[in-house]
């Protein structure tokens, strides 16, 4: 234990010491207590502020898939906060709306459509469709979780006549974007008509445990409500709906408390 030297000092009106020269031996050892260690503690060649770099950060693999196959995001962990960021990457883009039959943008990362008896049964996570860009899983401290989420979609509706007949296809259905912290919704962008490419953005702020696992996923639902349609997750022949997904992408920010 340090040795603590304590002055004693007269007052004006006589020979008696100041009440502070009483409290300096007992803080002397209750400061070792508290962490604030001298030299008898720490010896000279040992880690110090000089040795600490300003702005030094920790860049972490974290899980990009549920099952822990993937981890192509980018983390950085810093003293007072850490940083995330995940995205899908696409090989080709291509525009070509003249064609027939192709998609205004594309390739799409995934395309649901009850033409083919395919479509969405109650919130369906994108992780089970598209491997990057709609999930992470990471370590928080305790204090905040801020972020956003960006999914690019496509689903639009056109008239087609054939028969003597003309018919307006994916107009009935409705499509709405989640974004789930621990399995608990923290954004959503509400029901959403057909109405050609769109770029959703859902921003969240949630407070964190220390943890070692945190998991940020994007889901998707739809709903149909044309007439004579009873069941809302019901396949309909008479109305094709196609919705495709190209891009998406995470990011979160977690500020230690």
């Amino acid at each position: 234990m340090a040795k603590t030297y304590t002055p004693t000092r007269p007052k004006e009106a006589g020979d008696f010491a100041l009440e502070e020269d009483f409290n300096k031996p007992v803080s002397g050892w209750m400061q070792e207590f508290n962490g604030q260690l001298d030299g008898q503690q720490l010896p000279a060649e040992t880690i110090a502020n000089t040795k600490i770099i300003k702005g030094a950060n920790m860049d972490t693999a974290f899980d990009t898939k549920p099952d822990g196959s993937r981890q192509i995001g980018k983390g950085q962990r810093n003293a007072t906060q850490s940083y995330w960021y995940v995205t899908s990457a696409i090989s080709a883009f291509t525009w070509d709306r003249n064609s027939a039959g192709a998609a205004s943008l594309g390739p799409p990362a995934v395309t649901y459509s009850n033409y083919t008896n395919q479509w969405l049964v109650g919130i369906w996570p994108l992780y089970n469709d598209i491997d990057d860009g709609v999930f992470m899983r990471i370590p928080t401290e305790e204090g905040m979780l801020t972020g956003g989420a960006t999914v690019d979609v496509e689903f639009g509706s056109a008239e087609i006549t054939g028969g003597g007949l003309t018919a307006t296809y994916g107009s009935s259905w409705r499509y709405q974007v989640y974004v789930f912290v621990d399995g608990i919704c923290v954004a959503t962008t509400g029901l959403q008509p057909a109405m050609k490419r769109r770029s959703h953005t859902l921003p969240f702020a949630v407070p964190v445990p220390t943890k070692d696992a945190v998991e940020i996923d994007i889901r998707i639902s739809a709903i149909c409500d044309g007439a004579g349609v009873t069941n809302p997750f019901a396949d309909t022949s008479t109305e094709d709906a196609q919705l495709n997904i190209t891009n998406t992408q995470i990011w979160a920010r977690n500020v230690y408390r």
